[in-house]
């Protein structure tokens, strides 16, 4: 991260302030996600519950011109009846349409029927184009579809659908994805309102236009770690296409590219860094009690946590701790801390400076 944090336009802080101002320190996240359905890409969100994952979804205001479904069960039933509502010809099923799929928790459905979605959504992301030809449903078919996905979904659930090797999630999830992790040291209590903000004008990814003479390193770096070679270019731009057309101009400037990076580095690079892998037989994940000790570390807030504290807050062995909490230090996001003038010398553990910085100024630009 740089070392000096950017200055941050008013047309971001009027959009994040929306969110911040009733679930602090989500802001952002939810500006991501907005940014994953202008450029049309997908993204998971991992976290554990009452971080704020959903309400991040649930803050992505309407777009105009697209499908706007979320998802709290999904069957082929519950998809032919979808189309059938919306097809513009009878049993054409959906041509030619935009559609966001909102996924609120993963962990809802069934093995069976996440396999199910895994299959539909990866299909229609790849191909823009799925059916299901069965006279059971005669209106299953996507056309010529561009589908923007926003899903939450726990960490062990995560993990374990990674680790169990499933083929379609396997395939989805490495070049269909974005993954971030949702870190919120500045969340307040818990308010159970709906969120609901306002886009400002913006413009089309394929109104703006990128010179190749940006240094686009850094945010290539980012996404180079969880998308395939031959597409991470493709999300690299789009991204900060979609970055610049939000704040309505035409071209991608090297300040948008610093702004981006910035903005987004601590959700991407988090799952970045916390990457693990069984054996080079399965996918790539992050251990889940890794984020759990994280995640406890993080509730506290900004402050230092000691060993006990998280013991007595996870209900675990100091073994444990240690365990998640070495791995989090190697990978650089978490530093340790020892007492020497105190008895027994207590260890305490809290986010590394760049993150700590990054949401004391953060905290600064809620108004």
């Amino acid at each position: 991260m740089n070392t000096e944090a950017p200055k941050i336009p008013n047309v971001i802080t009027d959009f994040t302030n929306q969110v911040d101002r009733t679930f602090r320190g989500l802001g952002r996240i939810t500006l991501f996600k907005v940014l994953t359905v202008i450029a049309n890409k997908s993204v998971i969100d991992i976290g554990e519950p009452g971080t704020g994952k959903t309400k991040s979804t649930e803050g992505v205001p309407n777009f105009p011109n697209y499908i706007d479904k979320t998802w709290n069960s999904f069957t082929f039933d519950l998809l032919n009846l979808f189309c059938e509502k919306l097809e513009r010809i009878p049993e054409a099923g959906l041509v030619d349409e935009n559609l966001l799929f909102r996924i609120p928790e993963v962990s809802s459905l069934s093995e069976y029927h996440r396999g199910m979605l895994f299959t539909v959504i990866s299909t229609i992301i790849s191909d823009k184009s799925y059916t299901h030809p069965t006279s059971y449903y005669p209106h299953l078919k996507f056309e010529n579809c561009r589908l923007t996905c926003l899903i939450d979904v726990q960490p062990l659930l995560f993990s374990r659908i990674a680790f169990a090797k499933e083929s379609n999630w396997a395939n989805m999830s490495r070049d269909r994805f974005v993954k971030m992790l949702t870190l919120n040291p500045l969340r307040n209590s818990s308010v159970d309102v709906s969120l609901r903000t306002k886009l400002p004008s913006y413009k089309l990814i394929r109104e703006v236009t990128l010179p190749p003479e940006l240094n686009l390193t850094e945010v290539h770096n980012l996404f180079a770690e969880q998308i395939s070679a031959g597409r991470c270019d493709l999300y690299t731009y789009d991204y900060l296409k979609a970055y610049a057309g939000f704040k309505n101009q035409l071209e991608v400037t090297q300040t948008d590219v610093n702004e981006f990076y910035y903005l987004f580095k601590p959700y991407l690079k988090s799952f970045n860094v916390l990457q693990q892998t069984k054996d080079l037989t399965y996918q790539v994940v992050i251990p889940t009690g890794n984020i759990t000790v994280l995640d406890a570390i993080v509730e506290c807030g900004l402050r230092d946590v000691t060993k006990i504290e998280l013991v007595k807050k996870l209900k675990c062995s100091n073994r444990s701790v240690e365990t998640s909490t070495n791995d989090l230090i190697q990978a650089g996001i978490v530093v340790k801390s020892v007492n020497t003038n105190t008895q027994g010398q207590p260890v305490s553990y809290k986010l590394n400076n760049d993150l700590t910085e990054y949401f004391e100024e953060y905290s600064k630009t809620i108004g």
